[in-house]
């Protein structure tokens, strides 16, 4: 069982070789180190009461499990633990790692292999005879970039993790740090979008619909997004899709569409959550199968289902993780990002995806420029 244990220097060692962090609120970040441990189930979930809220400073014994499976949820032991955890606030921990590891992380320049056009088109066709022949609304495809790393001649893996680390802790905090790793495997990045929030057994179910994107590139272009029908409608697809969703277990309220601003790009986003009658619970598995994925990275209408997906995704197997949920339940709360704006790598090979929303009233040409935009976007973000 994992243990509640104080994150210090003599921590970090272990954290960068076998680890995890996922940032849940502005100031605050869950982290884990030590030997992992996989399961098909989850922990008992018992949620702490309204009216003994939880202290986080305090030490706990209570379990704290990283709920990691790929996008299409084939894990069978999708539920992760290392032997110790702990809450830290943003500032405690960039003390203690970059203290430990050094402010100045030198790296080489890594030398990217960007996807083709010509398989992305492929996509597209595929994509355009679901919406002729099969009622296909909206369709997120995802590229890849991929590099080469030679860990044995320039770096370890626990230098690039270090690298990437760095330069994570100076992204605003309405990015999620999140990742985890072992010895030669891991995945690392900054999302903006979060599948599912909750607190406690009478808290509301917190989500979000974000999807409809732009550059940072002229001075209108806020306005430009907010006012654009085709990055509205395949928001409003979003949108309404959870409503529905959570419609079926509580009752639904949808915040105002409003504009988020991340380093190097806008996103429409509406805040939505979900109060469930009184006496009735939902389990952080099932809050999955209801939620994920969204059409902010699967489909629309949600019934197509995977089925639809696998159709023109010819990466099925390269996605991994990116896309899936990436969650942490611990002392009864649940915290679930949507694992997009990431690194993965394995040996020395890494990865860098990138996903659009495709609706009829979509351009190949527009959207291919997205998919290039988010990987710079990461690059940038994490340093890359």
């Amino acid at each position: 069982m994992a243990k509640r244990t104080r994150f210090d220097a003599n921590a970090l060692r272990d954290f960068l070789k076998n680890g995890w962090l996922l940032a849940f609120e502005a100031d605050q970040i869950l982290v884990g180190w030590g030997e992992w441990s996989e399961s098909a189930k989850p922990p008992e979930e018992s949620f702490p009461s309204e009216r003994q809220p939880e202290r986080l400073s305090a030490p706990q014994s209570a379990q704290c499990t990283v709920y990691a499976p790929d996008f299409y949820l084939n894990d069978p032991k999708p539920w992760k633990a290392t032997a110790n955890w702990d809450i830290v606030s943003r500032g405690h921990f960039a003390n203690h790692f970059l203290t430990g590891i050094g402010r100045n992380v030198n790296c080489e320049p890594l030398n990217w292999r960007e996807p083709l056009s010509e398989d992305f088109a492929n996509c597209w066709q595929k994509i355009q005879e679901g919406f002729r022949d099969r009622g296909l609304k909206k369709a997120v495809p995802v590229v890849f970039a991929s590099a080469t790393v030679d860990f044995s001649r320039t770096k370890s893996h626990e230098g690039l993790l270090g690298q990437i680390l760095t330069q994570a802790l100076e992204l605003p905090s309405h990015l999620s740090l999140y990742g985890m790793w072992s010895e030669n495997t891991g995945l690392f990045g900054a999302t903006p979008e979060v599948l599912f929030s909750r607190d406690s057994v009478t808290a509301p179910i917190c989500t979000m619909a974000l999807a409809g994107t732009r550059g940072k590139s002229r001075a209108d272009d806020r306005e430009v997004l907010f006012n654009d029908p085709k990055e509205r409608h395949e928001h409003q697809l979003v949108v309404d899709d959870l409503k529905g969703r959570l419609g079926t277990i509580g009752d639904v309220t949808v915040d105002s569409t409003q504009i988020l601003e991340l380093p190097t790009l806008f996103h429409l986003v509406t805040p939505v959550k979900a109060c469930l009658p009184a006496g009735r619970n939902i389990s952080f598995e099932d809050l999955v199968r209801l939620l994920h994925p969204t059409p902010a990275l699967g489909v629309a209408p949600r019934a197509l289902g995977f089925g639809e997906i696998r159709r023109w995704d010819p990466l099925a197997k390269e996605r991994q993780r990116f896309g899936a949920p990436f969650g942490v339940t611990w002392q009864g709360r649940h915290h679930c990002v949507v694992a997009i704006r990431n690194v993965q790598w394995q040996g020395n090979s890494l990865k860098l995806g990138s996903g659009c929303g495709v609706v009829g009233e979509s351009e190949f040409s527009r959207e291919w420029s997205e998919l290039g935009l988010k990987r710079e976007s990461v690059k940038r973000m994490l340093g890359l």
